[in-house]
């Protein structure tokens, strides 16, 4: 009813059926056989679409590709990468926060193999060579899993932006500046009641989810300023069981993985059962659910902020949705030639979706129109 509802010089002619095809990709690269891939993630950690540059971050590494050299559909093979930084050691790839306005990504990577555990480091890589700008040692406050659950986890404590570092306990939240280790600014979440546990669902602007301690406690959305002080803390609605990754922040609008309790199961294309994945627009002023839908296989960084509208990749990477974020309305929908979930991304007038390096296509870049 709502379909391709945008204006046309925003999302192209109304290939509603029609399949895109990608304006350029990658070939399958294997498994690398060196110890610190052995145990690589099914999906990429992350990844940027510049103008003429698409950037992927993996379990051990951050790789960039010229989408103008190389590529399939640029007459090639495997595209051989512009350049490669690699974590050091035995370190993984916790998290990466892209400052586009400074040329830099921040890592966030650690030593998972020490029992002892270890403490994260932050490493800035210059964006145009592949190159280590300056490195550190994180001393936030850090929950005793806060680096495994900033890798594998959907309710993550630690979290960081091309701004700061943030990590958060059940007791307070603490931001330090992601350039010179500085102590911004540290905040109790007792605001109403005590927090019986609390993590990060966005990290600019800064989102964090608690929940209340007892039996009838309530999910609760603390919303911060760039000084540290809530702004607003609206009760989420009980009948959620859950408010998680992946989620993004549109025009004022939270949208993220909600649970309704009378969500239905389906019947996929092989005819197995499974329920589909729910997302919901969340007014971040009072906590109202302005709109829910669901999607088919929604799986990683699927959900991404665009021209004042949301992209929604799902059903295993081969579809991509727009809408509206105040009203969930479809604006546009495509079929994308390819398969694999992963990471979205997107600039100018193209976007990009990043899968598992040894999917046929693990790169795929695509436009509008």
């Amino acid at each position: 009813m709502y379909e391709d509802t945008a204006p046309a010089d925003v999302w192209g002619p109304k290939w509603r059926f029609k399949a895109l095809r990608p304006v350029w990709r990658t070939a399958e690269e294997g498994r690398p056989n060196d110890d610190a891939s052995s145990t690589i993630l099914v999906e990429p950690l992350g990844g940027l679409l510049l103008r003429d540059t698409v950037i992927r971050a993996d379990l051990d590494r951050l790789r960039a590709y010229d989408i103008h050299d190389g590529g399939i559909e640029g007459g090639g093979g495997a595209a051989d990468a512009r350049w490669t930084w690699s974590t050091p050691g035995r370190n993984v790839v916790a998290k990466v926060s892209w400052d586009v306005d400074a040329g830099l990504a921040y890592v966030l990577h650690h030593d998972d193999s020490r029992s002892d555990g270890d403490r994260p480091r932050v490493t800035a890589v210059d964006l145009a060579e592949g190159t280590r700008v300056s490195a550190h040692a994180y001393y936030g406050d850090l929950p005793p899993d806060a680096a495994f659950r900033a890798l594998r986890d959907s309710a993550p404590t630690t979290a960081l932006s091309g701004r700061h570092v943030v990590s958060v306990t059940d007791a307070h939240v603490e931001s330090v500046d992601v350039r010179d280790r500085r102590r911004i600014w540290r905040t109790s979440l007792r605001v109403d009641a005590d927090a019986e546990y609390a993590w990060i669902i966005s990290v600019d602007p800064l989102i964090v989810v608690t929940r209340e301690r007892g039996t009838r406690g309530r999910r609760r959305l603390l919303v911060f300023d760039e000084q540290g002080k809530v702004t607003a803390s609206p009760a989420l609605p009980s009948r959620y069981e859950r408010v998680e990754q992946p989620a993004t922040v549109v025009n004022g609008v939270l949208i993220a993985t909600v649970d309704p309790d009378y969500s239905p199961s389906v019947q996929d294309e092989d005819g197995q059962t499974e329920k589909p994945d729910w997302i919901g627009g969340i007014d971040l002023s009072t906590g109202t659910t302005l709109w829910r839908r669901s999607f088919d296989a929604l799986r990683g960084r699927c959900l991404v902020p665009y021209r004042g509208r949301l992209l929604v990749l799902h059903k295993f990477g081969t579809r991509v949705t727009v809408l509206d974020p105040r009203n969930g309305r479809v604006a546009a929908r495509r079929r994308l030639h390819g398969y694999g979930p992963g990471t979205l991304c997107a600039a100018d007038d193209r976007f990009a979706v990043i899968t598992h390096r040894t999917y046929s296509t693990p790169i795929r870049v695509f436009q509008w129109h």
